[in-house]
Order: structure tokens, then C-alpha cells, then sequence
């Protein structure tokens, strides 16, 4: 039997990406792009108050984590640039792909470039020319489950708040990990502990990423979990097509869900899609090189759609 495959280890995705040039999890971009777009936070498909105010003023930060050698980002920044414009709500919104370990397909700031440029806003005229030039996705190195990391970083790139985070099977990833050791931040050269921050990896996530967000903005989160966010004695969920009720709580009186908890609400759980490949897929072990068909049973691909509060 081939040896456990530990997805949450930075050797195991070093190793995959030496030779790896792309992978799509559990769904296409094609077949996702429709159901970020109807999810979308508010602040993104609002209309503006006054159409001629300076575009520079708000940037949408919107980050991918866990991005890989995946095309989900080129792909959301070039259909974002469009729709924005089709619906004649200009906005300018900034894709950033981050992973916390380097892929050879990625670009990183340099000393004589720190700052990834965000894309420029083009002019309504443009509308139907959007070029590769406004489809640029600059690469950050980003660990989620360090908070100094992830405020760091963000804040080095001009990146106060994230209005929208993606993941796609990263938190499934994450989910392999073991308990955590105490996190810290560097606070005047000095580490600290961070208090509250959680030793189970998936919750550990759900509080670094509030701390990098604002009400209103959202986590599309893709998973092969159907009980992904859930307490640990409430995974005995319904795997129905869509939730009844996304907020549903424990049984147990004065117990919150598991994003509440951190403050996150659920605002949708739906299944959004199957993985089957007839006649098994192929993989290559990123040790050995060996390959060998792997039969997998049909499971759902679901979508969680977190929002801020």
C-alpha cells in the first residue's frame, strides 16, 4: 500500500512543484467562475455614488491562497475585469495568487521591485479590449497559519484588508495538519504570543483570516468536506444537493458554530459539482517518480461561502 500522503507538509508541495506545471482541484475555473460570481461580496457589485470619482481611491484586494500551480487567478482577474466593466460598475480589483511555498511558475517582488503594481483601471472605451496587461497576478509568499506572516506581507504589498478570499481545497490541505504550537508576531523586534489564536489548524485559519478582513468581506472556500466548518460533534450533516439552512447550529443550546466563533458567517453551503474519472486518474509519486492509477469514488465538490462580521 503506497504511504499516506501528508498535505499539509511544505516538503511534500516543494517537491510536487519542482515538476508540476498545472493542476486544477476538484473543479475548473470555468465551472467555478459562475458561482464567484454570485457570490460576490457587496461592496463589489454595489453601484458607485458618483461614477466620476477618482478610481485610484479604492483598490478590491481580492486573495487566492493556496494557489499553486493553479489558473484560478489569472482566470477570476481576467473575468472580473470584464464583468466589472460589462455592468458598468467601475471598480478596480486586484487579484494576488499566494502559496507559502515556491512554485518555479511564479514571479516574487525583488529588491528593486517590492511592490507588486496593482492592475490599472481601464478606461470605459476599453471595455472590450481588455488586454493581458490588466490581467497581471502578482505572486505573494504567504503562510495563512502565521498571522505575522500574513499581515506582513499583505501590508508590504499596499494591502490593508482583503475584500475576498479564495481557496480551492487549500483548507482541505490544511486540515491534515496536527495541533499547532502557539503562534507568535514580531512586535518591535520582539516575538509575542498571539492570544486567542487556536492550535487546530482549520480554526487557526478562520482566525488569522478575520484578522485581515473587515465586515462584509467573504471566504469562497471549495472543499471535498461536506462538513468542512463543522463543530466536532455536529459532522453528522445531511450531504443533500444544498443546505437547508447554512447557519444551522449545533443541537447542543449556547454553542456557535465553529466560523462564528471566530467571526465568520455562513451564508451558503451548496454542492456544486462531483469528481469522477472513469477508468481512474493517473499520479505520479513526487518521491519516486513512480506513476500508477488511482480509482477514486464519485464524491461531491462543495462550496462554502463565508462573510465577515
Amino acid at each position: 500500500m503506497p504511504p499516506t500522503t501528508d498535505f499539509s507538509s511544505a516538503e511534500y508541495w516543494s517537491k510536487r512543484f519542482e515538476s508540476e506545471e498545472s493542476f486544477e482541484w476538484l473543479i475548473s475555473d470555468k465551472d467555478l467562475l459562475p458561482f464567484v460570481n454570485d457570490n460576490l461580496p457587496v461592496s463589489f457589485v454595489q453601484p458607485e455614488g458618483n461614477v466620476n470619482h477618482d478610481l485610484s481611491e479604492r483598490v478590491f484586494n481580492v486573495l487566492h491562497f493556496g494557489s499553486g500551480s493553479s489558473s484560478l487567478g489569472k482566470s477570476l482577474q481576467r473575468h472580473l475585469n470584464r464583468h466589472c466593466y460589462n455592468t458598468h460598475k467601475k471598480k478596480r480589483i486586484q487579484i494576488y495568487d499566494s502559496d507559502y511555498v515556491q512554485t518555479p511558475y511564479t514571479s516574487f517582488p525583488t529588491p528593486s521591485n517590492p511592490n507588486p503594481i496593482p492592475n490599472p483601471s481601464p478606461s470605459p472605451t476599453q471595455e472590450q479590449d481588455i488586454g493581458e496587461d490588466e490581467d497581471v497576478v502578482p505572486f505573494l509568499l504567504i503562510d495563512v497559519l502565521s498571522l505575522d506572516s500574513l499581515q506582513t506581507t499583505s501590508s508590504q504589498n499596499g494591502v490593508s484588508r482583503w475584500d475576498l478570499i479564495i481557496d480551492k481545497s487549500t483548507c482541505d490541505a490544511i486540515s491534515c495538519s496536527p495541533s499547532l504550537p502557539p503562534d507568535t508576531i514580531k512586535i518591535n523586534g520582539e516575538a509575542g504570543s498571539i492570544g486567542g489564536s487556536p492550535s487546530d489548524a482549520v480554526e487557526r485559519l478562520l482566525f488569522n483570516l478575520s484578522r485581515v478582513t473587515e465586515n462584509g468581506a467573504r471566504w469562497i472556500s471549495i472543499s471535498y468536506s461536506s462538513n468542512r466548518f463543522s463543530l466536532p460533534d455536529t459532522k453528522s450533516e445531511s450531504t443533500s444537493n444544498s443546505a437547508s439552512d447554512p447557519n444551522q447550529k449545533s443541537d447542543s443550546p449556547g454553542k456557535q458554530s465553529i466560523p462564528e466563533k471566530y467571526g465568520w458567517k455562513l451564508v451558503d453551503k451548496r454542492m456544486i459539482s462531483t469528481t469522477y474519472i472513469p477508468g481512474g486518474k493517473r499520479v505520479k509519486d513526487p518521491k519516486t517518480g513512480e506513476e500508477r492509477i488511482v480509482h477514486e469514488p464519485e464524491t461531491g465538490v462543495w462550496m462554502y461561502v463565508l462573510e465577515r462580521i
